[in-house]
C-alpha cells in the first residue's frame, strides 16, 4: 500500500509518496510541551504533537531529524534520495546513500520500567549518569538483538516522545564519549527530540571526533542532576 505523506524531512512542503507496508498500530507516547519565542519576543506554549500509529511516529521522527540536521549543515546518512519506510518485519527504513542502500532502525528512549510502565509517573528530576547509562543500555540491547551489524551498514535513530525523558545535551555527550571508547556495530547513532509541529533537536552520538571531548568533565557531569520544568504559558488565562 502506498500512502501520501508530507515530505518535510528535507524542508519541502510538497507531498511525497513513501512506501508503507505496515498496518497502523497505536503506540503509547508521552507529551512534550515546548516554549516557542516569537516576535515581538512574547513566549507562547506550543504542544508538541506526534502521531498515534507506530509507523506514523517513526516517519515523523525521521522527517524531523533529517530536517534539523540538514538545517545545521549536516548531510544525514549521505542521502541521495528519500528514505523508504519498510514493512513491519524489516529494517524500519531503507536509505539510498552515496555508498548504496543502507538501513535505519528506530528505537524510543522510554525507560518506563523505573515507573511501572507509566508515563504519568516519570519524574521531572533525574541524575545525568543514570540517564546516560539507560541510553547506553538501550543501544547495547539493540546490538545484542541484531548481532553482527558492520557488514549490513545499519544506522540507529533514538528518539523521545515525552519532555521529561529528553536527555540534556550534557547527557548526549556522556553517551557519545562512551560510544567513542567502546565502539559500536552501528554505522552511526543519532538522537532526535521533536519540538512543536515540525521542528526537532537532532544530534549525532556516533561517530564523534575525540577532539569534541577535550575539556569535558565526565565525572562532574555524571554527578549532576537535571530538572525538566514545565512552564505555564504567561499569555493563557
Amino acid at each position: 500500500m502506498r500512502r501520501q505523506v508530507n515530505s518535510g524531512a528535507l524542508g519541502s512542503t510538497r507531498h511525497k509518496t513513501y512506501q508503507m507496508g505496515r498496518s497502523k498500530r497505536r503506540k503509547p507516547r508521552g507529551s512534550k510541551p515546548f516554549i516557542v519565542v516569537a516576535p515581538p519576543l512574547r513566549p507562547r506554549m506550543e504542544q508538541t504533537i506526534v502521531p498515534d500509529g507506530k509507523a506514523e511516529i517513526e516517519l515523523d521522527i525521521v522527517r524531523r531529524a533529517i530536517k534539523a540536521l540538514s538545517a545545521a549543515g549536516t548531510l544525514p546518512f549521505h542521502l541521495v534520495g528519500e528514505p523508504v519506510q519498510n514493512p513491519e518485519d524489516d529494517w524500519d527504513f531503507s536509505l539510498p546513500t552515496l555508498d548504496g542502500t543502507q538501513h535505519l532502525d528506530l528505537v524510543e528512549f522510554a525507560p518506563l520500567s523505573r515507573t511501572a510502565g507509566s508515563y504519568d509517573r516519570v519524574p521531572q528530576n533525574r541524575n545525568n549518569g543514570d540517564v546516560a547509562d539507560d541510553v547506553v543500555a538501550l543501544i547495547a540491547r539493540k546490538e545484542a538483538r541484531y548481532g553482527s551489524l558492520v557488514q549490513r551498514r545499519v544506522h540507529l535513530l533514538i528518539y523521545t516522545t515525552d519532555w521529561r525523558l529528553t536527555p540534556p545535551v550534557r547527557v548526549e555527550r556522556l553517551v557519545a564519549l562512551d560510544l567513542s571508547r567502546r565502539g559500536t556495530g552501528f554505522t552511526s547513532i543519532l538522537y532526535c527530540s521533536p519540538w512543536g509541529s515540525d521542528l526537532a533537536h537532532a544530534s549525532i552520538l556516533y561517530p564523534v571526533a575525540s577532539a569534541a571531548f577535550e575539556g569535558f568533565d565526565e565525572a562532574t557531569v555524571r554527578e549532576e542532576w537535571t530538572a525538566h520544568l514545565q512552564w505555564k504559558d504567561p499569555n493563557s488565562r
